[in-house]
């Protein structure tokens, strides 16, 4: 990997990146320039312009594949406005193989601005804004796969208080693929000449979705903090390809017992609702305890608890372009899934620059096969760090 940047004017950057990563008949590089500039004190344009190349062994066959992406980004921040225009395209062959790339064979759009207000006449509102914005999807080919406008309006106050409330709609693609054996009945699965056979699936459409989302959070003191967040509307099913309808609510208390200690608690309910019934019903519970005993030692407890339960009845609706199921081996995700994961820290600091960490971990899991919790994983861990400065 390598990286070279050029500081000029005040603010002002220019830059390269180059990155190799080889191995027996594989390889990818990439080779881009990037560069910061500000037109005034407000305004500034920021790119990217990036090329790829890859050879990667596959059944025998050498698959070279080369491609080219750029991200243009221009914003504009002042006391009272701010606006961003977005724009990025990544060909299909593009590979970033040591980069963070989700998706390519895309183009992306993105046009947001928001106003905002500022009160100083000593009331309890400090702050006002509201944002809107645009965002569009497609393929290189010029197929949408998603579309999105949405608004927001958030306000500030006094202890630390900030609500908000807004929503959107969308209009997205969705596409699912998956492969099931083909086992027709009277098949002998455990012949010795029993060759598997997988036939590939697609289901994809269209969808509109609309949604809503609120939150609030503000400290009464300076030893709590409270936070509340929900959110509404239409919600896509990517499992099965299909549309229903969400609710999340998700509460959140940071409690500073005393000077040394300090409790952080998190809960989750999240649940989708299709034609037929509730699809899945998932519950997450966090909780973080820490005491800072001095300057130097520390002590860290995190518990984590998932509980997911899923109506197995529904979830059989992506197989709906297959004439008979009977032909076909195909299973279904847990009715019940759940996880659990404790962890307990200890860390001492000799200096600034030596640290001691040293801990446990244990983690359990539950599935339909499993009538109770059972533990899957113990682990004692320790470290040693030092800076050496030369």
């Amino acid at each position: 990997i390598g990286r070279w940047r050029k500081d000029f004017g005040e603010k002002n950057t220019f830059g390269a990146l180059t990155t190799h990563r080889m191995g027996g008949d594989y390889y990818n590089t990439v080779a881009a320039i990037d560069g910061l500039y500000w037109f005034t004190d407000d305004d500034f344009l920021e790119f990217q312009f990036a090329s790829t190349r890859s050879e990667t062994p596959l059944d025998g066959v050498v698959e070279n594949t080369d491609g080219n992406a750029y991200t243009l980004k221009y914003e504009h921040r002042s006391r009272n406005w701010q606006v961003d225009v977005e724009m990025a395209s990544l060909d299909k062959g593009f590979r970033a193989d040591l980069g963070f790339i989700k998706k390519v064979d895309v183009k992306e759009f993105e046009l947001s601005g928001r106003r905002l207000w500022y009160f100083d006449d000593g009331g309890f509102f400090t702050e006002a804004n509201v944002r809107s914005g645009y965002e569009r999807e497609e393929d290189k080919a010029g197929m949408k796969l998603d579309e999105e406008v949405f608004f927001w309006f958030s306000v500030r106050g006094q202890k630390q208080f900030r609500a908000f409330i807004g929503g959107g709609r969308k209009h997205r693609f969705i596409q699912s693929e998956f492969e099931l054996e083909f086992t027709p009945p009277g098949t002998d699965t455990s012949a010795p000449d029993y060759v598997a056979v997988f036939n590939d699936f697609s289901v994809s459409s269209y969808f509109y979705q609309t949604f809503y989302a609120s939150g609030v959070e503000f400290r009464p003191n300076g030893k709590l903090k409270l936070e509340m967040r929900g959110r509404f509307g239409d919600e896509i099913d990517f499992y099965n390809v299909q549309r229903g309808t969400r609710h999340r609510f998700e509460p959140e208390v940071e409690w500073q017992i005393n000077q040394n200690a300090k409790l952080e608690m998190r809960y989750l309910k999240n649940w989708l609702n299709v034609d037929g019934g509730e699809l899945f019903m998932a519950k997450i519970t966090d909780m973080r305890f820490s005491y800072q005993h001095d300057i130097r030692q520390r002590v860290r407890l995190s518990l984590q608890y998932f509980d997911v339960r899923r109506n197995q009845q529904l979830y059989t609706a992506r197989y709906r372009n297959i004439t008979n199921l009977s032909d076909y081996t195909f299973e279904l995700p847990d009715s019940v899934s759940k996880d659990v994961a404790l962890q307990l820290v200890y860390s001492y600091k000799v200096n600034p620059q030596t640290l001691i960490v040293a801990g446990l971990s244990s983690s359990g899991y539950q599935d339909d096969n499993i009538s109770s919790i059972e533990q899957d994983e113990r682990s004692v861990f320790a470290k040693f760090s030092y800076a050496f400065q030369i």
